[in-house]
């Protein structure tokens, strides 16, 4: 079951970005990731030169470096205060049971799709 989603119809004019976002052992990161994916997603170079793909990966990669660096930890510990876990503790896991999903390297399997009407 997805601790978080994404569907977000106005991502831009002609294109939706859906995400769903499954935290292992605590919704906490799966929270931050819903929190942060668009914005990251749109900052990077990719994006604004409309490589939707690799602005999803490259996202990915800034969400999970923001995470560890850049008070993401931070925030996810106080995440963990207001919505207090009802699993384990957050365990640092990179599976995933689908066939492409995005991993981040503390502990949410994401499956995020972008769709584009151009």
């Amino acid at each position: 079951m997805e601790d978080a989603h994404i569907a977000n119809l106005k991502f831009e004019e002609n294109g939706h970005l859906f995400g769903v976002f499954d935290g292992h052992g605590g919704q906490e990161v799966a929270i931050y990731a819903n929190k942060h994916l668009e914005k990251i997603i749109k900052a990077t170079d990719s994006y604004s030169k409309k490589d939707y793909k690799e602005a999803l990966r490259k996202g990915f990669l800034d969400l999970d470096y923001e995470l560890e660096n850049n008070g993401g930890l931070e925030e996810v510990a106080q995440i963990r205060k207001e919505n207090p876990p009802n699993k384990s503790p957050i365990m640092k896991m990179l599976q995933g049971g689908d066939e492409n999903p995005m991993l981040d390297s503390i502990g949410c399997t994401s499956n995020v799709v972008y769709v584009n009407y151009d």
